[in-house]
């Protein structure tokens, strides 16, 4: 599965480029319309290397804030849940080695609270002068995850402001399936272009939107 979609953003939104920025790569600026909350419920976590975690599968500093954690979601045997190397963390802008875990969302039917998959930001850039870009790495995988495992990345690249104030924006990503033929039944490519185009506008009308409130 592959797939780039390319958008241009009106000028005069709120924050400008930044604040375009911001709604990929900074989850504080996020109302609750944002489109990756509308999607899934969402936890900031550390990303420890594997070989960061103790014997007992806890990392450093976990036990002592183990009392501070909300209860998990019931889980099913055997089911897949997110690895001990996950450090719940509070949110704040993205970077390398942050990611989010997400969760189907409580209207999912029986999916409802179950572990959907792990994303880990593996680049971060925002030089002075050309696109700013990261790109975020699926690396754990759960319920209803559609690709192979530890095989999608997306990337996003946001050019500077143009004369006018629009602001260029490139989401491309890349994937693999089990196997052409469920990749064709379900949808996969044309459903990755339809999402991220959906998020990409959804992002320009709200930011517009609260423009022209304030």
């Amino acid at each position: 599965v592959v797939f780039s979609v390319e958008r241009t953003f009106k000028g005069g939104a709120a924050g400008g480029r930044k604040g375009f920025w911001e709604q990929f790569a900074d989850p504080t600026k996020w109302s609750p319309q944002h489109p990756v909350l509308q999607s899934a419920d969402i936890r900031m976590v550390r990303c420890a290397p594997p070989e960061d975690v103790a014997k007992d599968g806890a990392t450093e500093g976990d036990k002592a804030e183990e009392e501070e954690k909300p209860p998990e979601p019931l889980i099913i045997a055997d089911e897949p849940t997110p690895s001990a190397r996950l450090q719940p963390i509070d949110l704040q802008p993205l970077k390398a080695g942050l990611g989010f875990i997400l969760r189907h969302k409580d209207d999912a039917g029986p999916r409802a609270g179950r572990f959907y998959c792990t994303r880990e930001c593996t680049e971060m850039e925002m030089p002075k002068e050309g696109p700013w870009r990261f790109v975020m790495r699926t690396v754990e995988v759960g319920v209803g995850y559609p690709y192979d495992p530890d095989s999608e990345v997306s990337e996003v690249e946001m050019h500077p402001a143009a004369e006018d104030g629009s602001v260029r924006c490139v989401v491309t990503g890349t994937a693999s399936a089990r196997s052409r033929l469920f990749r064709w039944w379900n949808s996969l490519e044309p459903n990755a272009v339809y999402g991220a185009t959906s998020m990409l506008q959804t992002i320009e009308e709200e930011l517009l939107s609260s423009k022209k409130k304030d």
